[in-house]
């Protein structure tokens, strides 16, 4: 049960107002605490209802609503071998059939326990486990806010929690300022998530995050570690802390580098003698854990080094991006920090201290350009800056709510607090209000169009690939290697089929650029990589005809028609030694 009455700190204020009484007290207060997680986890359902609203005008739904997605639920998939589900899986997107079982993830583990047991299609699996993980994540959210708040259930409290979820920064209004200053529409899409990396899927603040699965799950245990640790409760955040270590290389450090800051800063700096040694110890010894899977045992695999070439990208965020993204927060957090008599009050509780670590580390994480080469700068974002700035800054926000509170005429009580929580929720208004216009009101969404290989945020399917997929997953064509000219279904076949696949994920795959150029060869030129002729391939065209150079490599290669539906043709080409070997039989 995650209670909402923190362990006492001595300089900490008043405890919360509403200590429970009893059992049934306590009880009634959980329930309560998770029916308010889920009203507040709700928005973030909002793009998986769009992309199943929309695919009732064309296109057939796979709960997939960003490129990234299936890729879990084919390392899912690469741990269940028959009825057996092994504990390490070989990289899905590696073509080789000897690619080494070398990665594991509990959350990776969680998928494919549920889709063995449920027979649920991949993608549904995947939906239904985020929504689980975001509803925990929520909890853990609410649970952190009134560590730093209190549980008071006024008004004022109400708003900030709103904040806490929905609250973001000023990208929306500067967006559209800078399309004004350019001459283009400022409530245009492109107008206001023009500052917003990515076009808002890189979540600067924190509740966008529960968008999706993977990330709902890393922040519930993140929080619950950072909880933990605010509340003195070392060996629940050392267990946490080895979980989310197994989950996710970005999350994992930067969590622990924010503990292991933290409590080398309250034992050497403020002689916090509540922090145990042993604590101090297990967080350094995280760092090197961690260091040591990702960066030495991982990286002394040739296939991991590839993936892990194309992984180290130069992906960061600017101060155009992120200053109006932490302004608000930033302004709330620091106001009462602005001189040092103020500074010391307001840091003289490690909790709070936790959380200024917890912003320096994350922040310089986020920028760590300036020392070390880039990887993936952006990741480190996520929400992991602006929440402990906010968190920091709720005492700011609750004083603002309780003076417009104290303004004596009704009406412009309501509009004021209307018009403050209306600037706290405006990024994430508009980029759930276009989401739902692009997919529902938009009259060009109305026809169906195929996902954009550049931006494939909602991924739906022909008939005739969800055809062909249906096919692949027969049991004629197990073992063999997919080589597809359809890219899309070349790669979201290694988590719908047990094939693997030439191609898939860009970033996973090993050697992607050499393979695309192998995969042009074959539809082009009718040239069969060397690497296949010991291999069983299926092939999958998607065109009407295939050219003429492939179709007199097919009947070279004695090629199997298997599937042909609209303009979506597959054929099975098994080995020249398979083939003298039966003939032997």
């Amino acid at each position: 049960m995650i209670t909402d009455e923190p362990r006492a700190e001595p300089t900490s204020g008043p405890p919360p107002r509403d200590h429970a009484t009893g059992p049934i007290r306590a009880l009634t207060n959980e329930a309560r605490a998770w029916i308010i997680a889920l009203l507040l986890m709700l928005p973030a359902l909002i793009p998986v209802a769009v992309h199943f609203a929309r695919a009732q005008r064309g296109g057939l739904a796979t709960s997939y609503i960003y490129y990234d997605m299936p890729v879990y639920m084919a390392n899912a998939r690469a741990l269940v071998e028959g009825d057996r589900i092994h504990w390490f899986y070989a990289n899905p997107n590696d073509s080789s059939t000897d690619a080494p079982r070398i990665y594991f993830q509990p959350t990776t583990l969680l998928y494919a326990v549920v889709w063995k047991s449920t027979g649920l299609a991949p993608g549904l699996v995947l939906s239904i486990v985020g929504a689980a993980s975001a509803w925990v994540c929520a909890r853990v959210a609410i649970a952190l806010f009134r560590d730093a708040a209190g549980s008071a259930r006024d008004g004022p409290h109400r708003l900030a929690l709103i904040a806490l979820f929905w609250g973001g920064g000023l990208l929306a209004a500067a967006g559209a300022a800078l399309a004004v200053a350019t001459h283009k529409s400022p409530l245009a899409f492109e107008s206001l998530v023009a500052l917003d990396p990515a076009r808002g899927l890189w979540f600067l603040n924190f509740g966008r995050n529960l968008v999706f699965p993977t990330e709902a799950a890393y922040h519930a245990l993140a929080f619950g570690i950072l909880l933990a640790v605010g509340r003195r409760r070392w060996i629940v955040a050392t267990l946490l802390q080895l979980i989310l270590s197994a989950c996710h290389p970005f999350t994992s450090i930067e969590v622990a580098l924010i503990v292991a800051c933290w409590v080398g800063f309250e034992r050497g700096f403020m002689k916090n003698r509540d922090v145990p040694r042993l604590f101090i110890v297990t967080a350094c010894a995280q760092i090197i854990v961690i260091l040591w899977y990702y960066g030495v045992y991982l990286n002394s695999f040739e296939a991991h080094r590839l993936v892990h070439a194309q992984l180290a990208l130069d992906w960061g965020i600017q101060a155009r991006n992120f200053v109006p993204a932490y302004a608000l927060v930033a302004a709330l957090a620091f106001w009462p920090m602005r001189d040092a008599r103020r500074a010391a009050a307001h840091l003289s509780t490690p909790r709070r201290r936790l959380y200024l670590i917890w912003f320096l580390v994350a922040f310089a994480l986020a920028n760590h350009e300036f020392a070390i080469r880039p990887v993936q700068p952006i990741h480190f974002t996520r929400g992991y800056i602006w929440t402990p700035l906010f968190l920091l800054g709720v005492e700011t926000l609750l004083g603002l709510f309780a003076a417009i509170g104290g303004l004596r005429v009704k009406p412009v009580r309501v509009l004021a607090a209307a018009a403050l929580l209306a600037v706290m929720l405006s990024d994430n208004a508009a980029w759930f209000a276009h989401i739902a216009y692009d997919g529902l009101l938009d009259p060009a969404s109305r026809a169906w169009r195929p996902p954009d290989p550049a931006w494939p945020r909602d991924i739906r399917l022909r008939p005739a690939q969800r055809a062909a997929l249906d096919r692949l997953n027969q049991t004629d064509l197990a073992g063999c290697l997919l080589v597809s000219r359809d890219r899309l279904i070349g790669y979201l076949a290694i988590a719908e089929t047990p094939l693997r696949s030439w191609l898939g994920h860009f970033l996973n795959t090993p050697d992607f650029e050499a393979k695309s150029q192998a995969l042009d060869k074959l539809f082009d030129a009718g040239v069969l990589d060397p690497s296949w002729r010991d291999r069983d391939l299926v092939i999958l065209d998607d065109r009407d005809e295939p050219s003429a150079a492939l179709a007199k490599t097919l009947e070279d290669s004695a090629a199997t028609p298997v599937f042909r539906d609209a303009d979506v043709r597959i054929w099975k080409v098994v080995a020249r030694d398979s083939r003298a070997a039966r003939n032997l039989r």
